[in-house]
């Protein structure tokens, strides 16, 4: 499906977990291969990324780490938001 990669030999990455507005509104991160892809979708007009659910998430976790043994370490990226009341901390 495309939600997340073996980066090097220990580390599982997920590329994209939710949608990333910033990207959508034409100003993906220079280093972000997947924010650029969104961007360039918005520009056509076409539907965003599909986002894997929560359970998707979790079930290639658990194959990864628990089942197959092949990563150490998360790293976790997903999108940016300007809705301020995201971004809030408590």
């Amino acid at each position: 499906m495309g939600n997340a990669v073996l980066q090097g030999v220990d580390t599982l990455a997920y590329q994209y977990l939710w949608p990333c507005e910033v990207a959508r509104a034409g100003y993906a991160c220079q280093f972000c291969y997947t924010g650029g892809i969104s961007e360039q979708l918005a520009k056509q007009h076409k539907a965003e990324l599909k986002i894997p659910t929560f359970r998707d998430a979790a079930e290639i976790f658990d194959y990864a780490v628990n089942k197959e043994k092949m990563a150490e370490y998360i790293q976790i990226t997903g999108g940016s938001t300007m809705n301020p009341k995201l971004n809030a901390t408590p």
